[in-house]
């Protein structure tokens, strides 16, 4: 993301973000398929558009 900035680009959403640590459910400094999978499913905008591609 920093380099993003660097270039001028705009950042839509960044301060929304999760934080790593949010993600990381057991704590393992691992981001596990599982783990990834229970954020997907949380994702408001996954609700909101489901269908829609």
């Amino acid at each position: 993301m920093s380099e993003r900035a660097a270039e001028g680009r705009k950042l839509k959403n960044a301060k929304n973000a999760p934080m790593f640590e949010d993600l990381d459910l057991d704590g393992d400094g691992n981001l596990s398929a599982e783990e990834f999978g229970l954020h997907q499913a949380q994702c408001p905008m996954r609700k909101t558009h489901k269908g829609d591609h």
